[in-house]
């Protein structure tokens, strides 16, 4: 049986010697790469839907196309349950499960004549993450990092409401267009903590406002090089936390694989 996968690990442990020829086949190299082509593929075709003009030329033969890759597709799906040994196993694992509703949209009935639906297919791009461990890995450690997220999204919530504030006292007449309610000194402020034309911002409210200087600069260092990096550390964290379970549940395969071993040469012993 294959060496089970747990969610987010990066290191995989090869199949152990009385893998089933299916179980080799999918852990292969080669299955690998053919499901990354096919995505590949498949993202290419929906590029060209996005042309009239190829789309009116050769659209019977991309909606060809497109429903044998549906029909691989189902196949890869169908023989990596098979070659898990436990279907409980495989379907526990909720990569897998993306990977089948991704899938399953595919099969609605009409789906390649409903707009909606057929946006749907789209999502066969992001089945490129279930192929990349470290790309499972980084998913999981932002979704993970979410509740430690909101403590720093309140922060900088915080951080944008009394400078948006003060903005509109300090800057309402000088620039209404930027700063002459609430909202749109919130709207400038997220402008210039993306760092995107600040200093025309500022130019624009420096009229009789020689030192907005200090304004600006100080939300762009408190928002841009504080809040934000927090967000970056709090991810990276995460990504050192599922680097240890990595490692742990490598080592607890292959400690398995070792006591199966050892009780195969204590059988033979017995002999």
């Amino acid at each position: 049986m294959a060496a089970p996968r747990s969610p987010g690990y990066t290191a995989r442990v090869p199949p152990a010697p009385e893998a089933s020829r299916l179980s080799r086949a999918v852990a292969s190299r080669l299955f690998h790469d053919t499901v990354l082509g096919l995505i590949v593929l498949n993202a290419v075709l929906l590029g060209m839907e996005t042309y009239p003009a190829v789309r009116d030329a050769a659209g019977p033969l991309i909606h060809g196309a497109d429903h044998v890759i549906l029909w691989l597709f189902t196949a890869e799906l169908v023989a990596r349950a098979a070659a898990s040994g436990s279907p409980a196993e495989f379907w526990r694992d909720r990569w897998h499960r993306f990977d089948a509703a991704v899938v399953a949209v595919g099969w609605v009935p009409g789906a390649q004549f409903l707009t909606v639906i057929r946006l749907f297919r789209l999502l066969r791009v992001l089945r490129t993450i279930t192929l990349f461990p470290s790309l499972q890995r980084l998913v999981d450690a932002v979704l993970k990092s979410l509740p430690a997220l909101g403590n720093v999204a309140f922060l900088l919530g915080v951080l944008f409401y009394v400078y948006g504030t003060a903005g509109t006292f300090l800057y309402a007449d000088a620039a209404p267009q930027l700063f002459g309610s609430l909202h749109r000194s919130l709207l400038t402020l997220f402008a210039v903590i993306t760092l995107e034309d600040w200093v025309n911002i500022m130019g624009a409210v420096s009229a009789g406002n020689p030192y907005c200087w200090a304004y600006f600069i100080s939300f762009i260092v408190l928002g841009t090089f504080v809040a934000l990096n927090s967000f970056i550390a709090v991810i990276v964290a995460q990504l050192e936390r599922l680097d240890d379970e990595d490692q742990l549940a490598v080592l607890a395969q292959v400690r398995d694989r070792l006591a199966r071993v050892e009780g195969l040469l204590e059988k033979a012993k017995d002999r």
